[in-house]
């Protein structure tokens, strides 16, 4: 999943690769439907209108809201985001620096803007 190569057809392969190595073992293969199952499958889990895409990327945006307002990363080990929660800590912790030099720099502006739309 690292590697920028990879797409949804790589990942589908991979999965089906693996399970014919399983199946291998008792002298079997995955079946042509069951091939385009699994490519299904992966297409729907990867599609940005999946409820467990939308489900982990809500999971994710409220983890990096919580870096923002409180500066730290909250870990939350049952929210289904342990395997990449050391990659979220790193990426959290830098737009938390770039939002701070942001609103450092351009506060003096922001408060004009929100003033003006206040009043």
């Amino acid at each position: 999943m690292k590697d920028s190569e990879t797409s949804i057809d790589h990942l589908a392969n991979y999965i089906i690769s693996l399970a014919n190595d399983i199946l291998a073992r008792s002298n079997r293969s995955v079946t042509e439907e069951q091939m385009h199952l699994v490519r299904n499958m992966v297409n729907k889990t990867l599609s940005f209108k999946d409820t467990v895409f939308l489900l982990l990327n809500r999971r994710i945006r409220d983890s990096v809201r919580v870096q923002l307002v409180s500066g730290r990363f909250r870990r939350d080990s049952n929210n289904g985001l342990e395997f990449v929660q050391e990659e979220m800590e790193a990426l959290s912790h830098k737009i938390f620096i770039m939002a701070r030099h942001n609103r450092d720099v351009y506060a003096p502006w922001y408060d004009k803007i929100i003033s003006a739309a206040l009043a």
